[in-house]
């Protein structure tokens, strides 16, 4: 079995804790296509972040490169079909749409920065062996 990498945890803030599965409570609300899990911190209560992933991957960064190939695409085609019919070929709309594409990498950074930087704080502190981690404190 491998070890648990930072994506493998819930992060509160608050605390600023990575979150094992019996550190955080999770709500599933809605169904179907609007199903969404908010996970809360046992701790303090307040609402835990938990890193998107597919196959391990950071779901931002493949949603990115997915929409960064399909915007090139179709930049590609609408640049070709500009040239041949119009001769007008605008940059601006080409620009903009490679822009667009930046959206899943930033919120992929963003997610990074937050989540990643708590998990380094507290495996710099109390090592990487999850088992080893102090426990949520019980509440008095």
């Amino acid at each position: 079995m491998c070890m648990p990498n930072w994506m493998s945890y819930a992060y509160c803030e608050k605390c600023d804790r990575p979150l094992r599965e019996n550190e955080y409570r999770s709500v599933t609300t809605g169904g179907g296509d609007s199903q969404q899990t908010i996970r809360y911190c046992k701790l303090c209560d307040t609402r835990g972040r938990k890193p998107h992933s597919i196959l391990g991957f950071n779901l931002w960064n493949l949603m990115g490169w997915l929409f960064t190939v399909f915007v090139i695409c179709l930049a590609s085609c609408h640049y070709f079909v500009r040239q041949v019919w119009d001769h007008d070929p605008t940059a601006i709309e080409f620009c903009l749409m490679i822009l667009g594409c930046l959206i899943p990498f930033v919120g992929g950074y963003w997610e990074k920065s937050k989540c990643k930087a708590i998990y380094d704080r507290w495996v710099h502190q109390h090592g990487t062996d999850p088992d080893e981690w102090p426990d949520v404190p019980k509440p008095e």
